[in-house]
């Protein structure tokens, strides 16, 4: 096989291989479950945290509430991990500044 028989084999690769792997990956992001993320409005860290949490491929409602507190009550948040959002996806609670691609 020649280097330009072998180019072209290789340039005629690529695009089999990509739509045999992107599909993949795209799949992987549409199975992501919707967030719902209750911030307290005075917060400037938030939106960028949530931001963070869209940028990685995850669907975000946002609830602005004064009174956060209720809600960490209900989901069972200890007092001391307590931060000025809170996360519910999946039947899980997620506190904080948790980076995306540990969720």
């Amino acid at each position: 096989m020649t280097i330009s028989t072998r180019r072209a084999v290789l340039a005629g690769a690529w695009p089999l291989a990509a739509a045999l792997v992107l599909p993949h990956y795209a799949k992987a992001a549409e199975t992501l479950p919707r967030m719902t993320v209750t911030r307290d409005p005075a917060c400037g860290c938030c939106g960028g945290w949530i931001d963070h949490v869209k940028a990685a491929g995850f669907s975000v409602d946002e609830i602005q509430s004064a009174d956060v507190a209720p809600l960490k009550t209900k989901l069972g948040v200890p007092a001391e991990l307590s931060s000025c959002h809170t996360a519910e996806i999946g039947g899980y609670a997620i506190e904080g500044h948790v980076p995306a691609d540990a969720i």
